[in-house]
């Protein structure tokens, strides 16, 4: 059974997501990432950037969420801190 959490509420303008947003109708999930992609001498001299890299690390630490309406983010409320 999915645990059951509080609607999260933005810190400075305590929109909760109920009515639409100023930017957005929902919260928006982050987290930062770290790839990992070859760089490539190409035709004609020039460096380019693989398509395919690996990744390499999720930073837990900077997981957060943004605010729909006035687009500050911030930390994960309680109860969200398992999600990702």
């Amino acid at each position: 059974m999915p645990q059951r959490i509080k609607r999260p509420t933005c810190p400075s303008c305590g929109w909760d997501g109920r009515e639409p947003g100023e930017h957005d109708d929902w919260f928006r999930y982050l987290e930062d990432e770290t790839r990992e992609r070859r760089l490539e001498l190409g035709e004609g001299g020039e460096f380019e950037v693989a398509d395919e890299g690996e990744l390499l690390l999720v930073d837990e630490g900077s997981r957060r969420l943004r605010c729909g309406n006035c687009l500050l983010e911030f930390r994960l409320p309680a109860g969200l801190e398992g999600l990702g």
